[in-house]
């Protein structure tokens, strides 16, 4: 079994979670990772990695599904666990 590299963990020495400057820079090379490497939404990697991009981006973008936040890449769909209990 070989496991896709999972480019954006471990998180940089850098990244401060309370800062949400940290989480808006994860976010989008999570969502980069998703459709551009994994692509297959029926797998395991793919389920795991949108559960991972919605609590990144809920980070990112507290006021989400409400007031003002960012534009996120259409096929990653509003599915999961996390975004559905959220929404």
């Amino acid at each position: 079994l070989e496991l896709p590299v999972i480019p954006f963990l471990p998180l940089n020495n850098t990244f401060d979670p309370t800062s949400q400057a940290s989480w808006q820079m994860l976010w989008p090379r999570i969502g980069d990772w998703l459709v551009n490497v994994i692509v297959e939404t029926d797998s395991y990697e793919w389920h795991w990695g949108a559960e991972a991009f919605w609590m990144v981006y809920v980070a990112a973008n507290p006021q989400f599904p409400g007031g003002e936040w960012e534009a996120w890449d259409s096929r990653i769909a509003l599915e999961g666990t996390f975004i559905e209990q959220w929404l």
